[in-house]
């Protein structure tokens, strides 16, 4: 026997079988009904209780928090199983004979707890309950790895309160770039590619994938992380699963109250980045962040044993200043988050549950000029707010219908606001980019016009259904989601101007040569996009674990996925249907005693069309640039405005890379266009070396198959027409971009005959030019843990990974580039020469360790250390203007060539291993009767500030040498320390 760090008791898993008791007939014919408007899977946030006991014993469990109870017969072949059981402390007794005994272990979301009761015998033996630590001991009952990380020992670390931070405590996560806010990397997939949930209902940010609903962490009571392997009852990701359970309300009433303070005078300050002739490039040394959260929650029974709420508020005051070239603007957030939870257990096997959280933040600034880099203040340009988050709702109703056949069903809603707010909406966009650093100029605060429109709408709804019979563990569903996306965009002022630098002779994005003798141009560019857009998801999956025998289970799992994506007149443009994707596993007791397993999943994943495509593709995008010559001895800029007072001569025309005009649905995409969806492979072994120590092993080969991508070249299909005859072919009647399967061929509705009737022809995938999109993973985890036993536990891992491909996935670390499935990759052939390589996400060696010592009964030191190589460098400069693609050169640095040479990617070397320790130190005083506990944690205690992105644009768009090139980008967050308090207290 083993302890949790939060003192449960905790064990190792065994074989299972099931008992023939529920009707055949319902289980199929609720899944042959239409009932795709119905709930989410309940192991999403339940779990169960089983084990072996004499046949005929009966058994009863009664929920320690809520006094719910279950019983079960144990069936004739010595098992039984109790299902559908919400995350919490349970009392099991068995009796047989007459005698009778309890124990009281903890159940987990998503996993099963073993409880035994021997043969001839009334003694209850407990073997397995998953713990409160990120990985779970030996478990034969399943095919998967997954991790729990339980509120209350991420109570007991010195880690940030947040879902992501919570992520990367699990073996084989990474860091991604600060670009995209630090999320966690799984399996080397781009950040933008995980699914997140709370309580069962995806709140992940279908725009980009980069956002998800923010859950006040004091809420939160257990995390599963799902790294890869996971069945067909997950979906809509090719990164990792994470999942959040929120707490609820119990029979005893508890309040509590809490702070957590991270003042700016505590907290270090990264180093400035100079050019090599000592100018500034970047100025960190006065930036300031502070941080202070203040929770408050009471929990309790509304009527003892049926109706319970669990509801908490949290205040914040977030201020954050952030100095560069001439300009600050110090920002502050006040608003509050919420979460209220209501469960009604209707009866003993019927339950529902309301779960209401708001995370809507909005961001308050004003925007300051100063005096070149400093903190000297010159004068006030205005006022302006960012608006993120908003409010969900969770309807959920699960009933157990016999003992071993049980229905769940939900429905939700989920608002993500993304409006912007300024007081220089009029005032036109300004940048003056010579001199090889960027100056904001002029009146304007935010980069695009006042927007209250921008926000991402999903209701969807799920049903469950499982079934136990003998052997056979089966589980069934289907769910439905419909998003609807607004955009509203454009330019503050509705045009931007840019000063840049250039060299005479050099050629521009619209296929001009800048003139002799001309050294400086501006540039101006109207870009605006807008419309409401609605997408469609549907999924439906069956599953079977099956217990082949004592030692041996097998998983067998299928899902399909539908994705229907519309333009702003809810005309589709891609409708994918029937992708479907198998799920294989196995798992073999290899001592017959849960001590030691090995274990291995084969399957395939699909990732949902992201909505922003809906809008950059499909919609009425204008995008339009003109050049023109700036000399500064005869025109000057406008003090307010920051526009020159006059213009040169226009160098070449217009650049117009969209109209305005929306373009035909059918034109948009490849008609026999396929969702993004990889395969994967894990083999593992896992094995208990004493009763504290386990010892975990796993490969894991990912692959991506298939990519959506836009690409933007006409001339491939015009050279296609031209093979076959059809000389009407107007490369003009194109859209500006096609979404398209890198490396296949398309299908593609075409004005073939220049008189304005469509018709579908497939375009082999030589006309395009381009590669398949690769992106292959390869890691070996080895990971170590020690219970909490004798005072302390320890987590610790290596990974040792390799990922390498063409493409990233739906975002770009290199560039910094957020548009999913819209990157400049697969743009044009040019971009992809020497594309192949190491990737972004190549963090080629990961180590962890994370823990804590009990050192008394009031004092406990707790650590937890990272360590990361870097990722690899690369060159991006102009296409060559004798290359076999010109028009790539229009995309200005955005490929493979610098100084005209290809400098294949991931060929500039690495970025150097970061290191990172945090300490904390928390106090829990006798006098405080357990109640009262004070922390103090050190992130970064030694402060060091390893860099973490340099730049990798060599050239400028006009071919002059970038002089920032191989500059720091970023730094690891410095040394900050944070204080908090907690009390708690029940009735």
């Amino acid at each position: 026997m083993c302890n949790t760090p939060s003192g449960d008791s905790c064990v190792k898993n065994l074989r299972q079988k099931f008992a023939i008791t529920s009707p055949r007939r319902l289980l199929f014919l609720a899944l042959g009904l239409g009932l795709s408007s119905l709930a989410y899977a309940q192991s999403n946030t339940v779990g169960s209780i089983y084990g072996s006991a004499k046949a005929g014993a009966t058994i009863n469990v009664e929920s320690v928090d809520t006094g719910q109870k279950r019983e079960v017969s144990v069936d004739a072949n010595g098992r039984y199983r109790v299902n559908s059981l919400p995350a919490g402390k349970y009392r099991v007794s068995g009796s047989a004979g007459g005698g009778s005994e309890d124990q009281v272990v903890t159940v987990s979301p998503g996993v099963g707890t073993e409880l035994n009761l021997a043969a001839g015998s009334q003694e209850l033996e407990t073997i397995q309950v998953t713990a409160a630590a990120a990985a779970n001991p030996v478990d034969v009952s399943s095919v998967e790895l997954v991790s729990v990380i339980r509120a209350d020992m991420v109570n007991k670390l010195p880690v940030a309160r947040d879902i992501s931070s919570t992520a990367l405590l699990t073996p084989g996560t990474v860091q991604g770039d600060s670009t995209f806010g630090n999320l966690a990397s799984f399996g080397g997939a781009s950040v933008a590619e995980n699914v997140y949930y709370i309580n069962g209902f995806n709140v992940t940010n279908i725009r980009n994938g980069i956002q998800f609903t923010q859950v006040p962490y004091e809420a939160v009571e257990s995390t599963t992380i799902k790294n890869g392997g996971y069945g067909a009852e997950f979906g809509r990701s090719t990164g990792g699963v994470i999942d959040i359970t929120t707490r609820h309300g119990t029979n005893r009433w508890e309040f509590g109250a809490n702070t957590y303070w991270q003042p700016k005078q505590l907290r270090e300050s990264s180093p400035n980045v100079y050019f090599p002739d000592g100018r500034i490039y970047i100025y960190n040394e006065d930036d300031e962040s502070s941080e202070l959260y203040y929770n408050a929650f009471a929990s309790g029974p509304l009527i003892k044993d049926r109706l319970f709420i669990y509801a908490l508020y949290q205040g914040n005051t977030v201020e954050t200043s952030n100095y560069a070239n001439g300009s600050v603007s110090p920002n502050k957030r006040k608003d509050p988050l919420g979460l209220f939870k209501l469960d009604w257990i209707i009866a003993d096997r019927h339950r529902f549950e309301l779960t209401a959280l708001t995370d809507e933040r909005t961001t308050d600034y004003t925007a300051y000029k100063t005096a070149g880099y400093s903190t000297q203040i010159t004068g006030k340009t205005g006022t302006g707010s960012t608006t993120r988050g908003g409010e969900n709702y969770i309807g959920k109703y699960t009933a157990n219908l016999t003992d071993d056949f049980s229905l769940s069903a939900s429905y939700g809603y989920g608002k993500y606001s993304q409006a912007d707010a300024s007081s220089g909406g009029n005032c036109p966009y300004v940048i003056d980019a010579r001199g090889g650093t960027t100056q904001n100029l002029g009146c304007w605060v935010s980069s695009t016009a006042p927007s209250s429109e921008n926000a991402d709408t999903r209701k969807a709804s799920r049903i469950d259904l499982e079934w136990h019979l003998g052997d056979h563990s089966l589980r069934g569903g289907l769910d439905n989601e419909t998003i609807l996306t607004v955009n509203e965009v454009a330019l503050s002022g509705g045009i931007g101007w840019r000063y840049i630098d250039v060299v005479p002779g050099a050629i521009l994005q619209n296929g001009t040569a800048v003139p002799v003798g001309v050294t400086q141009a501006v540039r101006t560019r109207v870009r605006i996009e807008g419309g409401s857009f609605e997408s469609q998801n549907t999924a439906q999956y069956l599953e079977d674990n099956w217990q082949v025998t004592d030692r041996l289970l097998a998983y067998i799992g299928v899902r399909n996925e539908t994705f229907d994506n519309r333009n702003d007149l809810g005309q589709s443009f891609i409708k994918a249907d029937r992708q479907i994707a198998p799920r294989l596993g196995l798992s073999w007791d290899v001592n017959g005693d849960s001590s030691a397993k090995i274990y291995g999943t084969l399957g395939r994943y699909h990732l949902p069309i992201p909505t922003n495509i809906n809008y950059r593709v499909a919609g009425s995008l204008t995008d339009r640039a003109n050049w023109y010559v700036f000399d500064p001895a005869t025109s000057r800029i406008d003090p307010v405005t920051g526009v020159p007072t006059s213009l040169g001569a226009q160098i070449g025309g217009t650049y117009a890379f969209a109209n305005g005009i929306a373009p035909d649905p059918r034109t948009v995409a490849a008609q026999n266009i396929r969702p993004m969806y990889q395969d994967e492979l894990t083999l593992g072994y896992q094995q208990m070396l004493s009763d504290n120590w386990s010892l975990g092993l796993r490969g894991v080969h990912r692959r991506l198959k298939s990519m959506i991508e836009d690409t933007c070249q006409s001339a491939g299909i015009a050279r296609w027409a031209e093979d076959n005859g059809y000389t009407n072919f107007s490369p003009d009647s194109l859209p500006p971009c096609i979404l398209i399967n890198p490396g296949f061929d398309a299908s593609l509705y075409l004005d073939i005959n220049g008189d304005g009737n469509l018709s579908e022809h497939l375009v082999p995938a030589r006309y395009f030019g381009l590669p398949r999109a690769k992106r292959n993973y390869n890691a070996l985890e080895v990971s170590a843990e020690h219970a909490y036993a004798d005072n302390w536990y320890l987590q610790a891992s290596y990974t040792w990974s390799r990922s390498y491909g063409n493409t990233e996935g739906f975002v770009r670390t290199d560039n910094g580039q957020i548009d999913a499935g819209n990157t400049t990759s697969f743009d044009r052939p040019g971009l992809m020469d020497g594309g192949y390589g190491v990737l972004p996400n190549d963090h080629r060696h990961l180590l962890k360790a994370h823990g804590f010592r009990d050192l008394s009964d009031e004092w406990r030191l707790g650590f937890n250390w990272r360590s990361q190589s870097g990722r690899p460098l690369n060159c991006f400069g102009v296409y060559p203007e004798d290359g076999a693609d010109p028009e790539a050169a229009g995309y200005g640095a955005a490929s493979f060539y610098c100084g005209g040479k290809l400098q294949p990617r991931g060929s500039k070397g690495r970025i150097g291993w970061t290191h990172n320790l945090d300490l904390g130190l928390q106090y829990t005083p006798r006098w405080g009767d357990g109640r009262l506990t004070l922390s103090a944690d050190v992130f970064n205690v030694f402060n060091w500030n390893k860099e973490l992105e340099r730049q990798e644009t060599a050239e400028t768009d006009d071919r002059t040498p970038n002089p920032s090139y191989m500059l720091p980008l970023t730094y690891q967050a410095p040394r900050m320390i944070r204080f908090s308090a907690r009390y708690l207290f029940s009735l």
